[in-house]
Parts: structure tokens; C-alpha cells; sequence
């Protein structure tokens, strides 16, 4: 157990530092970035000095409340931190006062119960007592009720961003999302158990720390990764709706459109004369460019996909792909799916294979085979 307390020491230290050191100039910084980058610092340096603690004072020798009074101590502000940082990636700092008193209210309200019950009670604050034990319950509950607050706050904050980028980008966004989930799952997976492992065997407690450390060191990686790709330039664009300022008015009016028949003719026309011309045919386009080209207000083309089977921007033109993509296939049998991928508008082979499969359950070749070379007239 002490050679795990040692290595966590080390391995919180240089993470820490990875965190507080310049970052290479080709990383995408920015006031949320930083911010982040702190948060994230000053949660691994509370991760450090509580097994910093366990390593230099063994508080198991003296008794198992001491030892998880300790750890609740600083691993409820760690996780506070980790989940805050989280947050202030999806939100761009954009954080609500009580998103920010939940974690600040568990960390007090565990500190003042152990002291209230021991005080009451007089019993040892750091003693083993059946009240001590009751309020260490207590606290581990509390601290997996406070995960699950912002475990559903940081989801429902991942799904209204994959919206954002489904609705801006021409092509499923969703990977850059990825590492969010998963980070938000390790948390969440990581506090819940604690009031059942608290009480558990050392070698129980010590299998918990390397998958805690692991958690960890996955949310860094990732954030650093995350932060050293395009992908965090490209959601903040997409939901500020392209803008490098977000734009409270445009989206105030896109929430409160309500387009009238006139309208709603005038853009279906403007949409369908685009898909003639072959707009959606173009690699690398955004609903503001699409619009742009149809001489539509961005917030009208949104109101009106919302009335299309699709409702957002990229599964609607992936749609449009996929379909012109069929009757090109049919057309000429004979082309690669290179060939059909650029003609189609999409990124690559690769993606144009993946969402065709999505969309029709059968690979490009199967489609062929089954529509072109067995039946031509289907």
C-alpha cells in the first residue's frame, strides 16, 4: 500500500506540472483553457498531498476513520475540481452559482458533521466510534450524490454541444465529443462505489486508488490531447454559431422564430433551387455557408430543418448524400468509392463508407451487388 501512496505522489507532481508549465504554442488557448488547465492543476495537487499524507503519516495505524475522514477530506474538493473543469470546457467558463456551491456546500457540510457528531457526541474526531463510522456513511453518500448531480449536468451539457455541432458542421462531429464522455462515465464510475469500498479491505481500497489514479490520468491525457487538436476551436465556432463572439441576439432569435407559411415557402424554395445547383454536393460546408448561399438568415434555415425528418443540419445533408450517392452508384457501377466520395461531397472514402452504412445497413459494395449487379431496375 505504501509503494501505491509513493507512486500516486509522483505521478499527481508530474501531472501537475504537465498542467502548469507553458504549453507548446501549437495548443489552442484561450481564457476557458486556461482557466481549465488551473482547475485541473489545483485538483491533482489535492490528489498529491492527501497521499502525500497517507504515505508520510499512515492514519490506517491509528484507525480506519482516520484514514477515510482524511480521504473524503481531499478527494471531495479533488473531484469538486476535476468536475468544475469539465464543465468549464463545455460551458466556455460559463459555470451557474450553484453549479459552483454544490461541491463548495459537500465539503463543508462533511467537514461540519464530523466535527458537529464528535463535539455532540464526544466521541474522537480521528477515533473509531459507531458515530464516527455513521457520519463517514453519511459523507461517502453524500459525496457519490454530489458526483451524480454533475454527472447529469455535464451529460445533458454533452448532448446539447453534439447538437450544436450536428447543426453547424457537414459531417457527424461526435469524436470530438468523445473524450468528455468517457471522462464524465470515470467519474461518475469512480464516486459512486465509495461508501460501499470505504469500508472494504486494504487490498480493495488500494485496487480503487490505481483505477482512481487511472481516471485521472485519462482526464489529463485527454484534455491535453483535446486542447492540442483543432477540435476545441472548432465546437467553440460551431456554437457560437460562427462567430468568434458568441451572439446573444442571433440566438435569442433563433429560439423564438416562429416562421409563418410565407416564410417557411419562401425557404423550402430557396433550399430546393441549392440542392439543384448542387450545393449540397460541396465538401467541407457549414449551415452558415449554406445559408449564406441561399440567401437565408442562418436561424431561419435551423427553424426549418427542425421541420425536416433529420432536424439538423448534418444528418439532413448527409441524407442528400447518401441518396445522391445511391443514384450515382446505379449510374456508374464501375466508380470507386473514391470517385463517389468526392462527387458526393463527402471528407473522405472512409467516412463516406461509415455513414452509408449507417444510413442504409450495407456497405457501398453490398449495395451494388444487390441493386446494380442482381436487380438493375430496383
Amino acid at each position: 500500500m505504501g509503494l501505491i501512496q509513493f507512486l500516486a505522489v509522483i505521478l499527481m507532481l508530474l501531472l501537475t506540472l504537465t498542467l502548469l508549465l507553458p504549453m507548446p504554442r501549437k495548443v489552442v488557448e484561450g481564457k476557458s483553457i486556461r482557466r481549465t488547465r488551473y482547475i485541473l492543476a489545483l485538483g491533482t495537487s489535492l490528489v498529491g498531498i492527501q497521499f502525500l499524507l497517507q504515505y508520510v503519516w499512515r492514519p490506517r495505524d491509528f484507525g480506519v476513520t482516520p484514514a477515510i475522514l482524511l480521504n473524503l477530506i481531499f478527494f471531495i474538493p479533488a473531484a469538486y475540481l476535476f468536475n468544475i473543469a469539465i464543465l468549464n470546457m463545455e460551458r466556455q467558463g460559463r459555470i451557474k452559482r450553484h453549479e459552483w456551491l454544490v461541491g463548495i456546500d459537500t465539503w463543508i457540510i462533511t467537514i461540519v458533521t464530523a466535527l458537529g457528531v464528535s463535539f455532540i457526541f464526544d466521541v474522537p474526531l480521528l477515533g473509531d466510534s459507531e458515530e464516527m463510522n455513521w457520519v463517514l456513511i453519511f459523507c461517502s453518500l453524500l459525496f457519490a450524490t454530489m458526483q451524480v448531480f454533475y454527472f447529469y449536468t455535464q451529460y445533458k451539457d454533452i448532448r446539447r454541444i453534439r447538437r450544436s455541432l450536428n447543426d453547424f458542421y457537414d459531417y457527424e462531429a461526435d469524436d470530438m465529443l468523445l473524450w468528455m464522455e468517457v471522462a464524465v462515465m470515470l467519474m461518475a464510475g469512480v464516486a459512486l462505489p465509495v461508501p460501499a469500498i470505504i469500508f472494504g479491505p486494504t487490498w480493495l481500497i488500494g485496487t480503487y486508488s490505481v483505477v482512481f489514479f487511472a481516471c485521472i490520468y485519462y482526464l489529463i491525457f485527454s484534455f491535453a490531447c483535446f486542447v492540442v487538436s483543432s477540435d476545441a476551436h472548432r465546437i467553440f465556432f460551431a456554437e457560437n454559431n460562427g462567430d468568434e463572439e458568441l451572439e446573444d441576439n442571433d440566438e435569442k432569435a433563433e429560439q423564438e422564430v416562429v416562421m409563418s407559411p410565407a416564410d417557411y415557402r419562401r425557404v423550402e424554395h430557396a433550399v430546393a433551387r441549392w440542392i439543384d445547383e448542387g450545393g449540397h454536393l460541396q465538401s467541407g460546408i457549414t449551415i452558415q455557408t449554406a445559408a449564406s448561399d441561399m440567401k437565408l438568415p442562418r436561424y431561419q434555415l435551423s427553424a426549418w430543418l427542425k421541420t425536416t425528418e433529420q432536424e439538423l443540419f448534418s444528418p439532413w445533408l448527409t441524407y442528400l448524400r447518401v441518396e445522391e450517392a445511391k443514384k450515382q452508384m446505379k449510374a456508374h457501377p464501375e466508380w470507386s468509392n473514391d470517385i463517389i466520395a468526392e462527387h458526393c461531397g463527402f471528407a473522405s472514402r472512409s467516412y463516406f463508407q461509415t455513414v452509408f452504412r449507417k444510413n442504409t445497413g450495407m456497405t457501398p459494395m453490398q449495395f451494388v451487388e444487390e441493386y446494380v449487379v442482381k436487380d438493375p431496375l430496383k
